[in-house]
């Protein structure tokens, strides 16, 4: 296994490979760092209150993991393993009407332990990522990067926010979630990309 620039260089088979032999480096590099952008899509578009995204990847960890992983060996490679992933979790989502988190999941991850040669996502690894996912953006609608760029990062109050683009507190939530909204489809259309080249 090879770790180049933060990102293994495996083939999707490999990585199903490995995740059925519940690998703590894959498995937390896949679901902590490279199905992000879609669990974060997913969850804005499909829920309606508050889901917290590790509790989120807990439950289709879970899920995918039962009777000795089967779903997981149910991919063969036939297209992308995060298009299967994205059908998988929406079908897993329909059949149970939306509701997470199932009462049954412990709370406690089921995850692998992390090694302790594993590449960790430190603070300005990741307020790098959140930099860069906030200037595609900017290019798609300034106001809403603006928005959550002070929001997420500068940590200013909403009425400061609302001040500075001359709106009500009201409408800077709307502005603020429709931002999160083009965010969520931004950086799922970002991983497809990445995945296809």
């Amino acid at each position: 296994m090879e770790l180049e620039k933060g990102s293994f260089q495996l083939s999707d088979l490999e990585i199903r490979d490995k995740l059925v032999e519940k690998d703590p480096m894959v498995t937390r590099w896949f679901f902590s760092r490279k199905c992000r952008p879609l669990f974060v899509s997913i969850i804005h578009r499909v829920f309606n209150y508050g889901i917290d995204y590790d509790e989120f990847v807990n439950e289709v960890y879970v899920f995918l993991m039962e009777d000795n992983a089967h779903r997981f060996r149910t991919y063969d490679g036939t297209g992308s393993i995060f298009n299967w992933m994205k059908r998988t979790v929406y079908r897993y989502i329909i059949k149970h009407e939306g509701k997470l988190i199932n009462d049954e999941v412990s709370m406690e991850s089921s995850l692998p332990d992390q090694a302790d040669d594993c590449v960790s996502i430190d603070a300005e690894s990741a307020r790098m990522d959140v930099e860069s996912m906030l200037s595609l953006l900017a290019q798609k609608n300034e106001r809403a990067a603006y928005v959550l760029r002070r929001s997420m990062l500068d940590e200013a109050e909403p009425e400061v926010i609302a001040a500075e683009l001359k709106v009500k507190v009201s409408n800077l939530y709307n502005i603020k979630a429709r931002a999160i909204a083009l965010l969520g489809e931004i950086a799922l259309g970002s991983s497809i990309k990445t995945q296809n080249k």
